[in-house]
């Protein structure tokens, strides 16, 4: 509950091959707080999941190497990313966008 998320911005590049950046801009209070990037086929099948946060107060983007938790790089096509954790404010954000592996 110690993370704000000031700003996101569309991953680059977009369609990409090797690797996506996703830029954002989270505040961080406390080095416990995290937030995660999850990312789905368009089955809804969870890939990979990446804990950000615990790294910095001031985080600035995340990349994605293009392959699921188990290592087995994911096929070309359309898959969904979100972005969530705890607002300091209070409640959860979550942030979805899309991205497309050539």
């Amino acid at each position: 509950e110690n993370i704000e998320l000031l700003a996101i911005g569309e991953a680059f590049p977009n369609p990409f091959q090797d690797e996506v950046i996703i830029p954002f801009d989270f505040s961080i209070n406390e080095s416990t707080s995290k937030a995660s990037l999850q990312i789905f086929d368009l089955r809804g099948e969870l890939l990979c999941t990446r804990d950000v946060g615990q790294q910095s107060n001031h985080i600035k983007s995340i990349q994605w190497d293009g392959r699921s938790d188990d290592g087995t790089e994911v096929e070309s096509g359309i898959y969904i990313y979100r972005v969530i954790g705890q607002r300091v404010s209070g409640g959860n954000f979550n942030y979805t966008g899309k991205l497309i592996k050539q």
